[in-house]
């Protein structure tokens, strides 16, 4: 990405140089430039589309034919401009869709910004002009979807009968229940025309294929920016289950569980088999993150999976895998315990915060740095809730900065306010918006 993002936090002395390289180090990794154009070659009148040393899929640009780019999702814009730099010579056109504006489109491509978390007028306007950019879609052209995290709620275009209103109700709910992503975006699927293989239908009978930088444990297919190019295996009384389940039925709009219920068991159109590349995810940043660590003289302990879950069981888990990490065979090199994931977190109060934050603060109440200790709760694209910071980290000096500004900490735990005790304590990660998507990072780092 360029530049080192970290340079202005305090993280502890003797640590900063070291935390800094390996954080960038993560983010350089799945840098969404670098990542399309490893994957998108061209050739004559012939798109070769894979990662490197895997088979590519070619797709054919016959003469006359128009080729469009579709970015949707916060790395859209740095997607869609690499692959038109891959393209050059290519005519094309194309169509962003982002949450921040990106200044290196070239010519011919549009930008729109939608809303997130919330979906916003906007992102039912992205919506509306991503309906009509693919309704020009003939046989032999070609479509080129590049998908990042954040995709679900930048463009909507619910069903008959919806309102965008409705579908703000219904994502503030979930999201104030701790509903995991798969749960979100299951429901979502079900009452929007983008998601759930919408796309795909709107560029029939265009040839298509997917470039994606995932934001999803995992990678499934379906549920990565509401899978808008795959076919959704979920269905509509599996929404109300989900709904249930998490007990939203009262905030849920009627209009919403109304159709839901209508739409049960009625068939839905066809979705053409298209070709999804990964390009980027979770892993790709800690593993970079890791040989960094490696590089810099740093022990290296990666706890096995991925977190996910409520933030409170995450914060127990870490402290436990703390508290497991014993010196290595060469006892004089800093540790490093690394892990990658996503949390969720059950709002209560009404506070200001993220998950990362949040899983600081939990962090912080079950384990208080000694010196030359340090943890900390990264959001790879540097937007973590409604705020201006990435996450927060936290060593020896953080809790007792809080004291001396007279906070309790469980009261901040309790009203979801972690922005604002690690904006006093002068914890908070703000690095700016980082132009890549690919979950969560948690650290914990020792001499």
């Amino acid at each position: 990405m360029g530049i080192d993002r970290f340079t202005a936090i305090p993280f502890p002395q003797s640590l900063a140089s070291a935390l800094r390289r390996i954080l960038t180090a993560g983010l350089d990794a799945v840098d969404p430039s670098v990542a399309v154009q490893n994957a998108l070659r061209r050739d004559g009148h012939e798109l070769q589309i894979g990662m490197p040393n895997q088979p590519a899929i070619r797709v054919a640009v016959p003469n006359g034919a128009k080729l469009r780019l579709v970015g949707l999702g916060k790395a859209a814009g740095q997607m869609v401009a690499a692959a038109s730099k891959v393209l050059d010579g290519t005519p094309h056109e194309g169509m962003v869709v982002a949450k921040f504006p990106f200044d290196g489109l070239p010519n011919g491509i549009h930008q729109i910004l939608g809303g997130h978390p919330i979906p916003s007028q906007q992102s039912l306007n992205a919506g509306l002009a991503l309906r009509q950019f693919l309704a020009g879609a003939r046989q032999g052209d070609v479509v080129l979807f590049l998908l990042s995290g954040g995709g679900s709620a930048l463009a909507t275009l619910p069903v008959p009968g919806i309102s965008l209103q409705d579908v703000q109700s219904l994502t503030q709910a979930l999201l104030r229940a701790g509903a995991s992503i798969q749960q979100i975006n299951s429901i979502r699927k079900q009452i929007d025309q983008v998601k759930g293989g919408g796309l795909a239908r709107m560029a029939q009978p265009a040839t298509c294929a997917v470039l994606i930088l995932s934001d999803v444990i995992g990678n499934p297919l379906d549920v990565i920016a509401s899978g808008p190019a795959i076919a959704d295996p979920s269905t509509p009384a599996e929404a109300l289950q989900t709904i249930e389940s998490l007990g939203i039925g009262a905030q849920v709009p009627n209009g919403v569980i109304g159709a839901l219920k209508a739409q049960d068991g009625v068939h839905r159109p066809i979705v053409p088999l298209i070709p999804h590349i990964i390009i980027g995810d979770n892993q790709s940043a800690l593993s970079a993150a890791c040989q960094q660590a490696v590089h810099e003289g740093v022990e290296v302990i990666r706890v096995p999976g991925f977190y996910t879950g409520d933030v409170v069981e995450v914060a127990a888990s870490f402290c436990h895998a703390i508290g497991q990490t014993k010196p290595g065979s060469e006892g004089d090199k800093p540790i490093l315990l690394a892990w990658g994931g996503e949390p969720t977190v059950q709002v209560s109060g009404n506070g200001l915060g993220g998950r990362n934050q949040h899983l600081a603060l939990e962090l912080l109440a079950r384990y208080k740095p000694k010196n030359g200790e340090c943890i900390i709760c990264l959001a790879t694209d540097g937007d973590d809730g409604p705020t201006d910071a990435a996450g927060a980290f936290v060593d020896d000096r953080t809790y007792f900065a809080g004291k001396k500004q007279g906070y309790e900490l469980k009261t901040f735990l309790q009203n979801n306010d972690s922005y604002h005790y690690f904006e006093g304590t002068g914890n908070l990660l703000r690095i700016g918006p980082t132009g890549t998507n690919v979950n969560d990072l948690l650290f914990y780092i020792r001499k």
